[in-house]
């Protein structure tokens, strides 16, 4: 599996006035993400109790972190050192049923930029840079979950060309 980053993302990139690089996450970087995963859990907590719960300590376990890795990758953005934001994608095939249409597609587990590095560029270019790590992988399809509440991923997602095409509902019964 090719570990590298195509050019037209760049890797590096100006955002707010820092270059930012964005490269593969090693397993050095794994104590390194447990903030930015705290940062998602709360903001899907808070919008969402009755589904999730912030948690404290580590926020993923390590094997959650290796079988990401060894699935697809984690890209991760920083400037100085400094990581601002990471994204989770994963090779996934569709379910094996006669009316389904075999595929294999990428699928964009986690996006998270850091509070206060939002709205610079930092989510679109971990997105593009997604989009070019499905392309080496020889894939021609990338999908993603986002939560209605979430309006500015939703907003980022629609801009870059997703569609939605299916809806999850639920409803409590007590």
């Amino acid at each position: 599996m090719a570990r590298r980053l195509c050019a037209r993302t760049g890797g590096t990139g100006k955002t707010g006035g820092d270059t930012i690089k964005i490269r593969f996450a090693t397993n050095k970087d794994y104590t390194r993400l447990f903030d930015l995963w705290h940062q998602i859990d709360r903001y899907h907590a808070d919008a969402l109790p009755e589904l999730f719960q912030a948690v404290s300590g580590a926020p993923r376990d390590e094997l959650y972190f290796q079988t990401v890795m060894e699935s697809g990758s984690i890209l991760l953005a920083e400037a100085d050192g400094e990581v601002l934001g990471i994204a989770q994608v994963v090779i996934r095939q569709s379910e094996e049923i006669d009316i389904k249409v075999p595929r294999k597609y990428a699928h964009v587990d986690t996006l998270v930029v850091a509070e206060g590095k939002r709205g610079q560029g930092i989510g679109r270019a971990l997105m593009l840079a997604c989009d070019d790590w499905a392309r080496q992988q020889g894939l021609s399809e990338i999908d993603l979950s986002v939560y209605e509440f979430n309006q500015p991923a939703r907003r980022l997602y629609e801009s870059l060309g997703y569609q939605t095409y299916k809806r999850h509902m639920s409803k409590n019964l007590d």
